[in-house]
């Protein structure tokens, strides 16, 4: 374990005793969290993990004491990027809170490299003092390889298309939705991510990628959806396709999915 500081708020989390499934290893550690030393400078605990198979890491904490508001924070950084993948903040009115991130292959190709951080925030307002330090017990499970398997199963997302509808002056508007269980990575925003092809009557009738259909990057995680509205208008009577194309390299879940088609009408 190492002590390290922030320039900025960083996160939260801690424990229930939850059953923990096999494949899984298991780090158990008491904290002690200090007093901040002020607003931009918060005292954090840095725990790093190594995972080697698809799967969750899970934190679950528990505090001595309730929590200010804004006090404790719990974050998942990928070692590799850099970058908070999962965050939260543990909730002033209970002592039990939990984190959890989904580790797909993805990861696993980034090295499986990550640290949980635990850190105490100055309030918002106010100021910081003794009475502020803050222990507890903090669970973190994670997959690793060999437990009692070694086969790696790949998690992929599942992205389908959820409905075709028009909007009130009659352009089309498709939904799409991730089922999961896997995530779509920040890079197929910038190349080779799937994209929404058209068809109306059979012929087609264009396509727009994923930066355009979801610029928020709501896809990004299992659950996440989007209303995709289109350019194109329905006149009469008409069969209209849909497909999400998940790209060259993007394996999707279920393929079956991915694929609607309906008849539209305008009324205009």
């Amino acid at each position: 374990m190492k002590i390290i500081r922030f320039s900025a708020c960083i996160i939260v989390l801690l424990l229930s005793i939850l059953q923990v499934p096999a494949m899984a290893r298991q780090k158990k550690q008491p904290f002690i969290l200090y007093p901040p030393n002020g607003p931009s400078n918060p005292y954090v605990l840095s725990f790093p993990v190594r995972v080697s198979r698809p799967g969750e890491i899970r934190v679950y904490g528990k505090l001595n004491k309730k929590p200010k508001f804004m006090q404790v924070w719990i974050q998942v950084l990928d070692k590799k990027s850099g970058k908070i993948v999962a965050d939260t903040v543990a909730d002033q009115k209970h002592t039990n809170f939990q984190l959890r991130y989904g580790v797909d292959s993805l990861d696993l190709k980034n090295g499986g490299r990550f640290e949980i951080l635990i850190s105490n925030n100055a309030p918002p307002f106010g100021h910081s003092s003794r009475r502020d330090r803050i222990s507890g017990e903090l669970l973190i499970d994670y997959p690793v390889q060999g437990e009692t398997d070694n086969r790696v199963h790949p998690v992929y997302p599942d992205l389908s298309v959820e409905e075709i509808s028009l909007d009130a002056t009659c352009h089309i508007q498709v939904m799409i939705g991730n089922h999961g269980p896997g995530r779509i990575m920040g890079i197929f925003w910038k190349k080779n991510g799937p994209s929404v092809m058209l068809r109306r009557n059979g012929r087609s009738w264009g396509g727009v990628g994923l930066p355009v259909i979801d610029p928020d990057h709501e896809l990004a995680r299992p659950g996440g959806k989007i209303i995709y509205h289109s350019r194109l208008r329905v006149g009469g009577n008409e069969n209209i396709q849909a497909t999400i194309v998940p790209g060259p390299h993007l394996k999707d879940n279920d393929p079956a999915n991915n694929t609607r088609s309906v008849t539209l009408s305008c009324a205009h």
